[in-house]
């Protein structure tokens, strides 16, 4: 049985899927996958990356905001400008958290490409060679396995009667 994804999926396959029989289930059940959907994985690798961008940003911001109040910066600026022969300059300016901003945000975007591109791989690979095969075993199948004909109890064995009936 071949599902390419469940929007794909004919409705006989989802159900043949959601609804195992029960003799399967003692065994594992198997799903073949032969694609992705790639406006899926864009939508969350976009989401992850440029979340990510947003917190290396905030964390750049604030430890540069810290090494301001604690005056690192200045002795920085104060040692640069001494050494160079300048009357002044500024190590942290609005045009160095620019650039390190864009950066991040560049490095999302083509690491949001990058994703896409490796599942876009992925599916041909796996659509060349037949798919791939993930086996699962789901707990609520197991332990209706021993209960196909339902003569056996779902009661598991160290529950107790209450002395009440």
């Amino acid at each position: 049985m071949a599902i390419v994804t469940p929007n794909r999926a004919s409705k006989v396959d989802r159900t043949r899927v959601a609804h195992a029989p029960p003799a399967a289930a003692a065994e594992g059940n198997r799903l073949v996958i032969t694609g992705i959907p790639l406006g899926r994985v864009a939508r969350l690798a976009a989401l992850f990356w440029f979340a990510f961008a947003v917190l290396v940003i905030a964390a750049a911001a604030i430890a540069m905001r810290l090494l301001v109040t604690f005056g690192v910066i200045s002795g920085v600026d104060k040692s640069i400008a001494s050494l160079t022969g300048l009357r002044s300059f500024h190590l942290f300016s609005g045009r160095l958290f620019v650039l390190t901003a864009a950066v991040v945000i560049v490095g999302a975007a083509v690491a949001t490409l990058l994703t896409v591109g490796s599942v876009a791989l992925l599916n041909c690979l796996s659509s060349m060679f037949g798919g791939i095969e993930v086996r699962y075993r789901d707990s609520n199948s197991v332990s209706t396995a021993a209960n196909v004909d339902r003569r056996v109890s779902r009661r598991t064995p160290d529950r107790r009667r209450s002395s009440t009936g």
